[in-house]
């Protein structure tokens, strides 16, 4: 879906002394790509660059196009917000803490007959959504404040999917969870993402840019520092100016080819891809 920013600017707690800029002449299209990575230092302006997305901030100068709806600093003509929050959906951080209803199903339900749809439809795109995220129909009547911190993130994302969005914001999507729990999420993640809908992930995790996404926009001070591939911008020779981690793995594959091992480092995405080349380089030397 085609999303486009242009000459975006904002400014946070403006004709104040604590004003501060949050975008500055943004001007960037989101439509190329299938799984997008929003990253920079805390305060560079990802996050707020994403919640213009779903006019949840509205610019002071500029346009947001979202397809054929358009947020603009007149708020009089921003009566499409609606309809945009349709098509993006966006996954908060901690997204669980924002159930409230008495039964699994009823909050799954509540997104869809918020836009709409019938009481009929509500209840079945929740049940298809609640399966999509792993949980069957034994979880439906339970409330949702009895589950698990996993558990409730996924029914949380199901009341999110069951609108059906064309595109989902992830904010810090693997936050407070474990390794093991991490990797669930986002397999769910690309999953969903596998079958058409459009991911903008906001991460400071570079292990995940690396093994998911398939572009990124990096933004220092409130503008885009830099667009490219994720093998592109860890190999940059200016990488270490944009104040972001290296993902652990480039690290050490990395360290491992200055050290002779035979590694193709575009074929790295994870370990098992990393001990997949050692093993290969292996077998070639040999």
């Amino acid at each position: 879906m085609p999303i486009t920013f242009d000459h975006v600017f904002y400014t946070y707690s403006k004709k104040t002394p604590f004003e501060q800029i949050g975008l500055e002449d943004i001007n960037i299209s989101l439509d190329e790509y299938k799984f997008i990575a929003l990253v920079g230092h805390t305060g560079s302006g990802k996050s707020t660059l994403a919640q213009h997305i779903t006019g949840l901030i509205i610019p002071d100068e500029g346009i947001v196009h979202v397809d054929e709806y358009v947020i603009t600093p007149q708020k009089k003509k921003n009566k499409s917000i609606k309809k945009i929050r349709e098509q993006v959906g966006l996954v908060f951080q901690f997204p669980e803490y924002q159930l409230f209803e008495e039964t699994v199903l009823k909050d799954v339900a509540f997104g869809p007959k918020n836009f709409g749809a019938s009481e009929e439809n509500a209840i079945r795109n929740a049940k298809e959504a609640l399966l999509k995220v792993g949980l069957d129909e034994s979880y439906f009547d339970r409330s949702p404040f009895d589950l698990s911190g996993g558990e409730k993130r996924r029914v949380a994302i199901a009341g999110i999917i069951a609108v059906h969005p064309k595109v989902l914001i992830l904010d810090e999507p693997t936050a407070g969870l474990d390794p093991q729990g991490s990797e669930k999420m986002m397999q769910l993640f690309r999953e969903i993402n596998a079958n058409g809908t459009q991911i903008i992930m906001v991460t400071h995790d570079m292990d995940l840019v690396l093994e998911y996404a398939d572009h990124v926009i990096v933004m220092k001070d409130g503008k885009v520092a830099k667009e490219s591939s994720p093998l592109e911008l860890f190999s940059s020779d200016d990488y270490q100016d944009l104040s972001l981690d290296y993902p652990r793995v480039f690290e050490v594959a990395t360290e491992l080819i200055k050290n002779g091992a035979k590694i193709n480092i575009k074929n790295i995405k994870n370990i098992e891809t990393l001990v997949k080349e050692i093993c290969k380089g292996r077998d070639t030397y040999e």
